[in-house]
């Protein structure tokens, strides 16, 4: 049993986590900038980093925020 309160927070993160793991290319760009963050700090000022980070995109936050959504769901209908 939830409140009100608890219920729209547990829709709010899974509506961002299902955002999350479905946005296609939004944690390569996260990568990339963290690579060329990481070569401004040691010196090698170079428009693309040499290195590249492969993230993949990660579709188990999707998976994770169904989860709560319908946990959210089921846990407030119960009331």
């Amino acid at each position: 049993m939830i409140t009100t309160a608890q219920c729209v927070n547990g829709i709010w993160m899974g509506v961002i986590l299902i955002g999350l793991g479905l946005v296609p290319g939004l944690f390569q760009g996260i990568g990339d900038s963290l690579c060329i963050f990481a070569d401004a700090l040691t010196g090698q000022f170079g428009f693309m980093s040499r290195r590249r980070m492969n993230l993949g995109q990660p579709r188990w936050f999707a998976l994770t925020g169904a989860v709560i959504l319908c946990a959210t769901l089921l846990a407030y209908s119960v009331r």
